[in-house]
């Protein structure tokens, strides 16, 4: 069975010890529920499959198996096939299993609107957005004043944070207040009840608040980094700027530091850390957060390389996804390793953490010669040209051309200027698949994910590549 789904290509095998007891308290609960929360086109092209034991709609062609219930029941050793059934009833009093065997996937059916009954799960529709959406959100810009804010509600976290309690206190009582966080530390907020996203009605306040919620992750990614500003004084509908200095009116208990530009000129930036600058970012109409690939105390060190998948209009974003599969099996091969992230716009990133010591120059022609070759394997899906109008029709630009000293990349939970608020988000890359929305990751969605699985960034970007890996590759240019 394993090796036949290998030929195939399949995604997955989903299976039971043939020992084990048929109990829905332990495995068939996990086998059913689970899959609802996380084996979303278990079968390479199954677009949003899901598992239901009992259903009669098997669509073979498009899940690439002839004969899914017969090969199902060889591995679960079940003689019954395609004729026994298997009955997973969701009410609390009507569960029973009796000789379980695969018979089908039915593709009629949102994989997240599978739940038991009883149980409330109001937040999934959020957390997947449109599933049958087949490009990501073209990111268009609604006019300012369109749209009024969303009826107030108290966030999640009301209850144990303080600074999510005093920003919404501020909101509600009119949208102007001080914020404390502790040992003297404060910060001047205003207008919490300005719109920022038209099409949703999320709020300044709101915004704040899903950074308060992303602290315990995002802060760690961007520490003592530089950061760049973007600014929407008036939210995603309004003109924005970008801000590289920090200005002459930094609040007192905002960090900032001193840097060598491009130019080779000292200038004073901001710089990430903790969550007053976080914040304050937020009250000057900053909404992504964009931050150096160096640390202060050594900005000429590059720690992470970044290669970003951007697909031009007419590429759908699936065949970004099959991309970042290919380009996987290129690291493996070079025993390089990479975490990766929707960027929260269109396409994915593919970021490799440096061992120490690295210079830009040696991120820049890692992160260049990893493009080339894969642009080299798949000239029909891949393209260096980063003129749009000279792309080739129908292939996604591999960028490596953001690993220099003083450019900035999208940090890891990072909201994006987008109209649904998109969220650049950690995936594993087992999450890689046909299923896989850009939609999925917003403000509302991801406080949910983080606190579901934590911060898997955090973990991906320890694991260094190897001074020898580089050198293999670099050395053979």
């Amino acid at each position: 069975m394993l090796a036949e789904a290998s030929q195939r290509g399949w995604e997955g095998v989903i299976a039971k010890r043939v020992d084990a007891h048929c109990s829905l308290a332990n495995s068939m609960r996990t086998d059913v529920y689970a899959m609802s929360d996380r084996w979303v086109a278990a079968l390479r092209g199954a677009r949003c499959a899901t598992f239901l034991p009992g259903s009669k709609h098997f669509d073979a062609e498009t899940c690439h198996s002839p004969s899914p219930s017969r090969a199902m029941s060889q591995h679960t050793g079940s003689t019954h096939g395609s004729e026994s059934k298997s009955r997973v009833r969701s009410g609390p009093r009507t569960e029973s299993c009796v000789n379980r065997s695969y018979l089908a996937f039915a593709t009629n059916k949102n994989a997240r609107a599978v739940h038991r009954e009883r149980e409330s799960l109001p937040h999934r529709a959020h957390e997947v957005g449109d599933m049958n959406t087949r490009t990501s959100d073209s990111g268009r810009r609604s006019r300012p004043g369109r749209a009024t804010a969303k009826p107030w509600r108290r966030s999640p976290a009301s209850s144990s944070d303080p600074v999510t309690r005093q920003l919404e206190e501020i909101e509600a009582a009119g949208g102007s207040g001080t914020l404390g966080f502790g040992r003297g530390k404060t910060l001047r907020v205003s207008s919490l009840d300005k719109v920022y996203f038209p099409e949703l009605g999320t709020t300044k306040g709101e915004l704040m608040r899903y950074y308060t919620a992303m602290a315990p992750a995002i802060l760690p990614a961007i520490k003592d980094r530089p950061l760049v500003l973007k600014r929407y004084p008036e939210g995603i509908g309004g003109p924005s700027f970008f801000q590289q200095n920090a200005g002459d009116a930094v609040p007192e208990h905002v960090r900032t530091a001193q840097v060598t530009t491009e130019s080779g000129q000292p200038a004073e930036r901001i710089v990430g850390g903790d969550l007053p600058t976080l914040l304050y970012r937020v009250q000057i109409g900053t909404i992504a957060v964009h931050a150096w690939q160096a640390r202060i105390g050594h900005l000429e060190l590059a720690d992470t390389s970044t290669i970003d998948l951007d697909p031009g209009e007419d590429v759908p974003f699936r065949e970004v996804v099959v991309l970042a599969v290919k380009i996987r099996e290129q690291l493996a091969a070079l025993e390089l390793q990479a975490g990766i992230k929707t960027s929260g716009s269109s396409g994915l990133h593919i970021v490799l953490p440096l061992p120490t010591g690295t210079t830009f120059a040696e991120s820049s022609a890692l992160a260049t010669a990893i493009s080339r070759r894969v642009a080299e394997a798949h000239p029909k899906r891949a393209t260096l040209e980063r003129s749009i109008k000279n792309r080739p029709a129908g292939t996604i630009y591999v960028d490596a051309q953001q690993n220099a000293e003083g450019k900035s990349v999208v940090a890891a939970y990072s909201v994006r200027a987008r109209a649904k608020a998109t969220v650049s988000t950690p995936i594993a890359w087992t999450d890689l698949c046909s299923g896989l929305r850009l939609e999925q990751f917003t403000v509302e969605t991801m406080p949910i994910r983080f606190r579901r699985i934590g911060d898997i960034w955090s973990a991906a970007m320890k694991r260094r590549n190897s001074r020898r890996a580089l050198e293999a590759l670099l050395g053979g240019l």
